[in-house]
């Protein structure tokens, strides 16, 4: 993974937007993660599922978060 300035790049946007159901949010950051980083891979949705379970973690403790 190229990533720099931010290491997950576009992952936690599109985690965030999966928990809040925007569709046309999670496409567009999904898009973009694939322009800047190019295609997703393994490790790209291993990361994903962390930051996903994380949020719903986060979630289910912090509801008002």
């Amino acid at each position: 993974m190229n990533k720099s300035k931010y290491l997950d790049g576009y992952l936690p946007k599109i985690v965030y937007h999966l928990t809040k159901g925007n569709k046309d949010k999670v496409q567009y950051f999904y898009d973009q993660q694939v322009k800047r980083y190019g295609p997703f891979t393994c490790a790209d949705y291993d990361r994903l599922g962390e930051l996903l379970q994380k949020e719903r973690i986060n979630a289910k403790y912090n509801p008002n978060a």
